[in-house]
């Protein structure tokens, strides 16, 4: 069985927020650009892996959209690849 690289992740990351019409936050531009409505993804893998949070305000306040689970690298590639099957069948009716 293949690994998931960190690579993966972050392409898949780039792609649902294509999906889900959100911006990635950069953090170059951060300090003066709190870019409020951002997502980001983090990683702890001592805590389970990945998970996506969005900023809700300038001190960097977070929800999580899509759930508090964390998901391993390979589990999170799997779960953007079927929100994107599933957003391509909406689209198509």
């Amino acid at each position: 069985m293949a690994r998931t690289t960190k690579v993966e992740v972050r392409n898949a990351f780039q792609r649902l927020c294509e999906i889900c019409n959100r911006k990635i936050l950069d953090y170059a531009i951060w300090p003066e650009d709190k870019q409020i409505g951002s997502w980001r993804l983090d990683s702890a893998p001592g805590y389970g892996g990945y998970i996506v949070e969005e900023i809700n305000n300038d001190g960097l306040g977070v929800s999580r959209p899509l759930g508090d689970l964390r998901m391993s690298p390979k589990e999170f590639c799997n779960f953007v690849y079927r929100t994107s099957r599933v957003m391509d069948c909406i689209k198509r009716r």
